[in-house]
């Protein structure tokens, strides 16, 4: 029998022999317990995710990579799988017990980053796994529907829409976020105050028909028909934005 298996068969036989004998009242060194590492995102299976490799995606997890871990930068496996939209990683990470809640850089939910570039067919994954369909960016308070607003992606605002997300979310008022393109201050404002901005009309309709709310206001007591205007969208546009506003109906010609 080697040393290993005898230790396992008789762990009372490793106490030194000394402290077998000690009577009661002598002191007992306090053992210092020492907090479990916790594990990093190993750089080669990002590598392999980044490639949409899925045979060496599959290699890794077999082996026990943590899919749960994140690198030095905040990185998690998840969030590079689904804001790349490789949905056959983001099944083999969602089955090997990935975080569908969890979070990208800079605190973004998985959800908005796989909503902020038109992936559909992941964040109806990620919703069936169980993510928030109205997760929010610490901060900012920016939700998945507002980010595929803003970027025009219908389908995607639809999947969000059929999985729960509230039509109305708002941002917090007054802090710098990084979500859209170039330097933005949210100020209270709802995904069709974006879409108005700058997504096409399917994207509009899809909201309106979900009920958003044409009346919303910002902080600054802009109407998303004022984001329209300020952007000189098309006259359609403008038109469906100010149905039901009252005295403002007659402003479009």
């Amino acid at each position: 029998m080697d040393l290993a298996t005898d230790l396992l068969d008789h762990p009372e036989s490793s106490a030194p022999a000394a402290q077998k004998t000690a009577p009661a009242s002598a002191e007992v060194p306090i053992a210092v317990v020492q907090p479990a590492p916790i594990p990093t995102l190993p750089p080669e299976l990002l590598y392999a995710i980044a490639e949409d490799d899925v045979d060496a995606t599959a290699r890794f997890i077999a082996l026990g990579a943590p899919v749960r871990a994140r690198n030095a930068h905040g990185q998690c496996a998840l969030a590079c799988a689904a804001s790349h939209g490789y949905s056959r990683i983001v099944r083999l990470l969602l089955d090997a017990g990935a975080d569908a809640n969890g979070l990208g850089v800079n605190d973004h939910p998985l959800l908005t980053l796989a909503a902020m570039h038109g992936h559909a067919e992941v964040v109806r994954m990620l919703l069936s796994a169980g993510a928030d369909p109205n997760a929010r960016r610490r901060l900012t308070g920016e939700a998945p529907l507002l980010a595929a607003a803003a970027y025009g992606h219908t389908d995607t605002v639809q999947a969000l829409l059929d999985g729960g997300a509230d039509v109305n979310v708002r941002t917090e008022a007054e802090v710098e976020t990084d979500l859209f393109i170039g330097p933005h201050e949210v100020c209270g404002e709802t995904p069709l105050h974006h879409a108005a901005a700058r997504a096409p009309r399917d994207t509009i309709d899809a909201l309106l028909a979900a009920g958003a709310d044409r009346h919303a206001r910002t902080i600054l007591g802009e109407t998303p028909q004022s984001w329209a205007r300020r952007e000189r969208r098309d006259r359609d546009i403008i038109r469906v934005l100010t149905i039901g506003m009252g005295a403002c109906a007659g402003v479009i010609r």
